[in-house]
């Protein structure tokens, strides 16, 4: 094994595309879509509920090619678990002190 596909993957798709993903979670919690937290990091639990091992299942052939309905359905139950735990990671969050 020399870590040359792991290297494709991450320089063609994750490393460019969680800054996007980053970007539009920033946008939603600037418009009270989403609480406050940290854009990067959310953009990597987003990526990580969506695709989880299913990549790599892929990748060694134990998976088939989803149809069409299963990647709409698996995108649909990832967004509702990452709007989930942001609403609670931000209700865990400790009190800000906004003393002096």
């Amino acid at each position: 094994l020399t870590g040359e596909l792991g290297r494709i993957i991450a320089e063609g798709g994750r490393a460019r595309i969680l800054p996007l993903l980053a970007d539009l979670i920033a946008r939603a919690e600037a418009t009270g879509q989403l609480p406050p937290g940290d854009p990067t990091d959310r953009a990597d639990l987003f990526v990580t509920l969506l695709i989880g091992d299913r990549q790599i299942r892929r990748v060694i052939g134990s998976l088939p090619e989803p149809a069409p309905d299963e990647i709409a359905a698996q995108s649909a139950a990832a967004l509702h678990r990452f709007v989930l735990l942001c609403h609670a990671d931000s209700e865990n969050a400790p009190p800000q002190d906004g003393g002096g």
